[in-house]
């Protein structure tokens, strides 16, 4: 290297998001260690999207209770509240095929989802 030429440490992060895609981050806080920033300079380029992203913590996962569901979506019918499963999922913000698939789910009886298991796992065995 000749005397006038510049090397230049950045500390960037190349890392995989969970569903696949690549994305490029730069460490804010060892960027500021080498170029002797301040930290509004560093939170400026966290915010441009280029610093790390931070990753929330998961919130928790409510519990379905697809009986009552059922019952609220029938009651929904028989009042005249809903006209259709369309109009259900516009008021519980679901799709029509959810709120289809959770009232047949509840209201199918048991010995078909019996003989429906026996049929999956009898196609999984002959598959090998």
């Amino acid at each position: 290297m000749d005397s006038n030429s510049l090397s230049l440490k950045i500390p960037v992060l190349f890392m995989d998001t969970p569903k696949g895609a690549k994305h490029i981050a730069v460490n804010t806080e060892r960027l500021r260690y080498y170029l002797n920033l301040s930290s509004s300079d560093t939170d400026a380029l966290a915010d441009t999207g280029l610093g790390i992203p931070i990753c929330l913590p998961k919130t928790p996962r409510t519990r379905i209770n697809r009986l009552e569901d059922v019952q609220e979506y029938q009651a929904l019918l028989a009042t005249g509240t809903a006209k259709n499963k369309s109009d259900i999922g516009r008021q519980k913000d679901v799709s029509r095929a959810w709120v289809t698939k959770v009232i047949r789910t509840v209201t199918t009886p048991w010995c078909c989802f019996k003989r429906l298991a026996a049929h999956i796992m009898a196609r999984k065995s002959l598959r090998g």
